[in-house]
């Protein structure tokens, strides 16, 4: 446990942050890795398969990552504040609200999984697979959430490193199992759902015991707790409107799947492979915008406020070099990094997608990456009327600039929309942060 308001502000965004990045880039590998062995030994159609429900699977897990980044700067908050016993309360309380979240909306997806579907242009010679995919993904999402939720909460409290070990361990165990399920067992998309379930499982049960230990050196583990509707409704106040957002963001996402489902399987495979690469490429400065809310929150807790500029600044330098050098080799090397995601008998089409996907588009990710430090910020100081403000005009930008676009450019429409949104997004934060917007809650919290 650490507390992030202490000592030189560029060390100890390093020291915690790096662990972040490798944290980030290890726990993608349950997507990613299920895409490079779909599209190496199942094929362009089991690509297809995995990536023909993956926006709504994101939007779904969307409404659970906010959830728990809202709540968990709470419990940043509390930490900053020492309020031990309380943390475990908000702990014990959320995890639970989790799963009621997963029952009511997994159960709602499974029972209308036939007009989804539908409605996501999938191709009937598809559908099997993607049932498959979907149904035991869907039925397994409380464990592959509880990953990301116990990743942000111990990065609430300072433990970096716990989080980076568990990420760890939770590549090792997927690429065993994809490679057991998939390449000896032939189970094809289903070994691949079955992987990251499972490994999901088992990396849950670690962290299950490292709060135990922690709740020890707090010393409210033998503290009893009953239910107390106070405690949820106080951390929907962060939770919620984080969710809100989440959702807001990855609707955009799904909405544009239809349009690249008509595209085409060749179309659908290239997106699916994009998403991962920029999820990769996202990745690199997802931990330090993560270690800026979590900062924020901290300093919000302590009162010091002074302090708050210059987290932002360290962790923008942070993320920059982090980011810039993989942009620059994507660039660069677009066709030989698709190829991680292809077998040999690839649709050029496809390929030829993915390659201009990288090549021209990709670079203007760094727009994102400013949109995802002020949103970290925004979290932090729970200015979340323009967290959610600035992410609604993103989404909205890239729905109406696909809708015109896509149908006369195709992908390119697709993609180019993506980067209005980028581009767009980024304006307006920059804007509102230097008019100062967000102050004026933080004097609120005090």
């Amino acid at each position: 446990m650490k507390d992030l308001t202490q000592g030189n502000t560029f060390k100890t965004f390093f020291v915690f942050g790096m662990p972040l990045v490798l944290s980030g880039l290890l726990s993608q590998s349950y997507n990613i890795i299920d895409t490079m062995i779909a599209g190496k030994c199942i094929g362009e159609d089991g690509l297809a398969a995995v990536g023909g429900t993956a926006g709504l699977v994101q939007l779904t897990s969307a409404f659970m990552w906010g959830y728990s980044s809202g709540f968990c700067i709470y419990v940043a908050r509390m930490f900053g504040n020492k309020d031990y016993y309380g943390i475990k309360k908000c702990v014990i309380h959320n995890l639970l609200a989790l799963l009621f979240a997963c029952l009511l909306i997994g159960g709602g997806m499974i029972l209308f999984q036939d007009q989804i579907f539908t409605i996501l242009n999938v191709e009937e010679r598809l559908w099997e697979e993607t049932v498959l995919y979907f149904l035991v993904y869907i039925v397994g999402l409380y464990f592959i959430i509880l990953n990301d939720c116990f990743l942000k909460i111990f990065n609430a409290i300072g433990d970096s490193k716990m989080s980076c070990y568990m990420s760890c361990l939770a590549a090792v165990l997927n690429i065993g199992g994809n490679l057991l399920a998939v390449v000896v067992l032939k189970l094809g998309v289903l070994g691949l759902a079955l992987a990251s379930v499972i490994s999901a499982a088992i990396v849950d049960l670690c962290y299950f015991l490292r709060m135990i230990r922690i709740f020890l050196q707090m010393g409210v583990l033998h503290l009893k707790i009953g239910f107390d509707p106070a405690v949820l409704s106080h951390s929907a106040g962060y939770a919620v409107p984080t969710s809100l957002q989440q959702v807001t963001m990855y609707f955009s996402s799904a909405a544009v799947f239809p349009y690249v489902n008509a595209i085409g399987a060749p179309a659908t495979a290239a997106y699916t492979v994009a998403m991962k690469i920029f999820d990769i490429n996202a990745c690199m400065y997802q931990g330090s915008s993560m270690t800026v809310s979590n900062y924020t929150a901290q300093c919000v807790g302590s009162h010091k406020l002074h302090k708050l500029g210059k987290g932002l600044t360290v962790g923008a330098a942070l993320a920059a070099s982090c980011l810039v050098p993989l942009l620059i080799l994507c660039a660069v090397f677009p066709r030989q990094i698709s190829m991680f995601f292809f077998d040999r008998g690839v649709n050029e089409e496809a390929l030829g997608y993915t390659v201009l996907f990288m090549r021209y588009y990709l670079p203007f990710l760094i727009f994102n990456l400013i949109n995802n430090l002020f949103h970290a910020f925004y979290r932090g100081t729970r200015a979340t009327g323009l967290l959610i403000l600035v992410t609604f005009i993103g989404a909205a930008s890239r729905i109406a600039a696909t809708v015109i676009m896509a149908p006369r450019s195709g992908m390119n429409g697709v993609f180019g929309a993506w980067v209005i949104s980028w581009v767009v997004e980024a304006i307006i934060t920059l804007i509102l942060y230097f008019a100062g917007a967000w102050r004026s809650r933080v004097l609120q919290e005090l």
